[in-house]
């Protein structure tokens, strides 16, 4: 197959984790790929040769807001895709999504498609009234993705919800929707394991953003601390600079409360997986679907997160007529929990039922195996990178 492919991606440290195994099977179909990022360095575009493609650097500004910068983008990487002579264009996050998409119509690329990963900080409701920046920012990228998206022959989204969002914002078009069951997990890497040792310890791996629920579980690893303080919590994530990130000077009072242990970033996950009985994540940000919970999946940990777009679809809920048998506990019962096969839902930034939610596994630990191998199921029936890569290839023709 001579196909010129072109992947366009905000950031080069992110292509190996996130796209290694797309690439590499798109090259493997005899395709010629580019993949297009800012930032390459000499270890990253080694990388990248390995699957198989060729780094392209590219300059763009990720954060910034500059309409003529951002028209001089677009016709640069037009002109660069045109001397390409791309047949098919795939862009991720939202610049490059309208980038890509804008760029490759005024390119005559016949084969353009792009990837929402979730709609983000501007549009994640906290419950409380949006600045009038965000609000701002929120229009305006509305505003892009109604003039970019219908341009596509197919939209990439990881959740319903995405979806339905955009279809209602005007944004679709008559652009075809594909929804995945997230970007994909290496089921062979991320094998189910049982967890080391014999205390229940809950782990969090995400950013540490507040709408990620990272004060939430940290307030309720607290509340469950006073009454079974052999319980263990884990917090592994990098700082983040965004607007919601929480400062290592908080992070360090909580270690230094005996409240969790934190790492910091840590390169490798699996570690921690291991080590963990049960994976949290009470998210209120526009994930698209987390890759932290289907990593937990599939190496067989039961998952607490919220009934929240992309964090609900990691839980699969009771049939008709399951039911659970739970023995109580110490903490008071909320009644705002919804039982799955392979974990709990939660409403978000309730402290009170993540806690209730987190205590069922300490006074009901029969649930940890039987849950963690329904998780480690779900992933093998939907999250499975090469099942979720095969449905990208066939609608992108490849």
């Amino acid at each position: 197959m001579d196909k010129n492919v072109v992947l366009l991606c905000n950031k080069a440290a992110a292509v190996v984790p996130f796209r290694g195994p797309l690439i590499r099977e798109i090259a493997g179909k005899g395709c010629k790929v580019h993949v297009f990022a800012p930032d390459f360095t000499a270890r990253t575009r080694e990388q990248v040769a390995s699957l198989g493609a060729e780094p392209v650097q590219f300059e763009m500004d990720r954060t910034g807001v500059n309409p003529v910068k951002d028209l001089l983008v677009v016709f640069r990487l037009a002109q660069r895709l045109r001397r390409l002579r791309t047949d098919t264009c795939l862009g991720f996050m939202t610049k490059l999504v309208v980038y890509g998409s804008l760029a490759s119509f005024f390119a005559a690329v016949p084969n353009r498609f792009s990837m929402i990963e979730g709609l983000g900080y501007f549009f994640t409701d906290d419950g409380r009234a949006a600045s009038v920046r965000k609000g701002l920012i929120r229009r305006i990228i509305t505003s892009l993705y109604r003039m970019s998206l219908p341009l596509n022959r197919t939209l990439f989204v990881l959740n319903p919800d995405d979806a339905r969002d955009l279809r209602a914002s005007g944004a679709l078009g008559k652009t075809r929707v594909v929804i995945l069951d997230g970007i994909g997990v290496d089921t062979h890497e991320y094998a189910a394991e049982p967890p080391q040792g014999d205390a229940v310890k809950f782990m969090l791996v995400g950013r540490l953003l507040k709408e990620k629920g990272v004060r939430e579980y940290v307030s309720a690893a607290g509340r469950l601390k006073q009454e079974y303080p052999s319980v263990g919590f884990a917090l592994v994530g990098a700082e983040d600079d965004g607007p919601g990130g929480i400062r290592e000077q908080e992070v360090r009072e909580w270690v230094a409360s005996g409240a969790v242990e934190w790492p910091g970033a840590v390169a490798d996950t699996r570690s921690w997986y291991r080590s963990a009985s049960v994976c949290v994540l009470p998210s209120y940000y526009r994930e698209g679907m987390p890759r932290t919970l289907i990593e937990a999946a599939a190496m067989g940990r039961p998952i607490i997160t919220t009934d929240a777009p992309g964090c609900r679809e990691t839980v699969r809920r009771l049939g008709g007529g399951e039911t659970l048998e739970l023995k109580p506990g110490r903490l008071p019962v909320t009644g705002r929990v919804i039982h799955g096969r392979n974990g709990f839902l939660v409403p978000a930034q309730d402290i009170e039922a993540l806690a209730e939610a987190m205590e069922y596994f300490v006074v009901n630990s029969e649930l940890l195996p039987r849950m963690g191998a329904e998780s480690r199921r779900l992933a093998e029936e939907r999250f499975d990178v090469a099942k979720v890569n095969a449905r990208i290839l066939e609608e992108m023709g490849l």
